[in-house]
């Protein structure tokens, strides 16, 4: 299974220069268990959350009364060991010391 990981090493990045310059935050595909393994010296993970864990499809979203729950359901697991189970995993990764 594999997670997108999002990585942002320049502390600097706004969310106005990530949406307009893709180039801002730098973006790679790996599974949530080699994260540990990959990072690079000097650098450490801040925090990760998982994204649409038990969503479906964007689809699903639109059907009344599902929609509520599974807005709950994934903010409930989001931030959970779920997350790793999600169809995308944001890993935010900082430099400096731990």
């Amino acid at each position: 299974m594999s997670g997108t990981c999002a990585r942002t090493l320049n502390e600097h990045v706004t969310s106005k220069d990530a949406s307009s310059n893709g180039s801002a935050v730098y973006t790679r595909f790996d599974a949530p268990g080699d994260l540990p393994k990959i990072l690079p010296p000097g650098t450490r993970l801040e925090t990760a959350r998982g994204i649409r864990i038990v969503t479906p499809a964007a689809l699903a979203m639109r059907v009344p009364g599902l929609r509520a729950v599974l807005h709950r359901a994934e903010r409930r697991l989001c931030d959970s060991a779920a997350s790793r189970f999600g169809g995308f995993y944001v890993a935010v990764i900082r430099k400096g010391s731990a």
